[in-house]
């Protein structure tokens, strides 16, 4: 897929897979996700494609963009092998905790 994309963005052309429609991205990924030769980015993909539709939004909370930042870390560092899948989450969760902490003490 990556380099799919890539090719696309070089010729100056918009590889966007999400519109907002949900048969619209559908036939986006039909026609764009191809298997890459690297089983577990494939995996990884294939996960994404299997979660996406039950996202949240993490709403206006003061220490919602910090919670966020770190969620995004712990992907980054079970993605990069830095760390365990569980102990990414679970070291986020306890930053997580801090932030809604610090937000929430009057």
């Amino acid at each position: 897929m990556q380099s799919v994309l890539r090719k696309q963005r070089d010729q100056g052309e918009d590889a966007r897979l999400f519109t907002g429609s949900p048969d619209a991205d559908k036939a986006l990924r039909d026609t764009w996700v191809k298997p890459s030769g690297n089983a577990d980015f494939d995996q990884v993909i294939s996960a994404y494609y299997d979660v996406v539709d039950y996202g949240q939004s993490f709403g206006s909370s003061p220490a919602g963009q910090e919670i966020q930042n770190e969620l995004n870390n712990a992907i980054t560092a079970a993605l990069l092998g830095d760390k365990t899948p569980e102990q990414a989450l679970a070291d986020a969760q306890k930053a997580a905790m801090r932030a809604y902490e610090n937000a929430t003490a009057g």
